[in-house]
């Protein structure tokens, strides 16, 4: 489709084939409701020549921007189905701090499945890939459908004496990564809006959390 399009500018030139190709990838986002490209300056994120996560190099910017437009290839292209974790110790949640484009919030490790895995498989290595931790399923969450693809979410054990880290995603720029910080978090410390996202992703299904949520009352607290 590009190749038509990049011969009929040039025949014509009407505008740069970059501007269109923009356009086509940004006419994407607003029409499937997820980006391909995401930047935040407010946190210095170190600068490798290569680094290597799990199975999967993280890529260089350059790499990047090569394969972003590529079929089935990175994230901006397909909306793969997911695979999320829930890591509970204390009644804490292990959350990644992320920026995408400039907007910050909370959410758990998870990531794309990736060709031959099974939805285990890929919660497992995401926590790995993007926290240092190693982990054992114990059991399924919740199922989600939406968008055109499939979410899963799983609670998984990790041993007392490993320390959660800031990794990285191999599908991001080294120089753009958007895991700002991995940290422990009570449900309080959530706002509103990343709470819904996590009872979305079955946290009620957790030992202690709806007992939690009955502690609350009947007060309503819509923001």
């Amino acid at each position: 489709m590009l190749v038509v399009l990049e011969s009929i500018l040039q025949k014509y030139s009407l505008f740069s084939v970059n501007f269109l190709m923009n356009a086509w990838v940004r006419g994407l986002e607003v029409g499937l409701g997820f980006t391909y490209h995401h930047t935040c300056d407010d946190v210095p994120v170190p600068l490798l020549n290569e680094v290597r996560v799990g199975h999967t190099n993280v890529m260089t910017k350059e790499q990047w921007n090569s394969k972003r437009l590529c079929k089935g290839g990175m994230r901006g292209v397909a909306m793969r189905n997911r695979s999320v974790v829930f890591v509970i110790r204390d009644k804490k949640i292990l959350m990644e701090k992320l920026c995408y484009e400039g907007r910050t919030f909370y959410s758990i490790p998870g990531g794309g499945i990736e060709e031959g895995e099974t939805p285990e498989q890929t919660a497992i290595r995401e926590l790995k890939e993007e926290c240092g931790l190693d982990g054992v399923i114990v059991k399924k969450l919740a199922e989600i459908y939406s968008r055109g693809r499939t979410e899963h979410s799983f609670l998984v054990e990790v041993p007392d004496e490993q320390n959660a880290i800031i990794g990285y995603d191999p599908e991001e720029p080294i120089d753009e990564q958007a895991i700002k910080d991995v940290l422990w978090m009570e449900l309080k410390e959530l706002s509103e809006k990343d709470r819904a996202v996590m009872w979305r992703y079955g946290l009620l299904e957790v030992d202690g959390f709806w007992e939690e949520v009955l502690s609350w009352g009947d007060k309503i607290s819509y923001p």
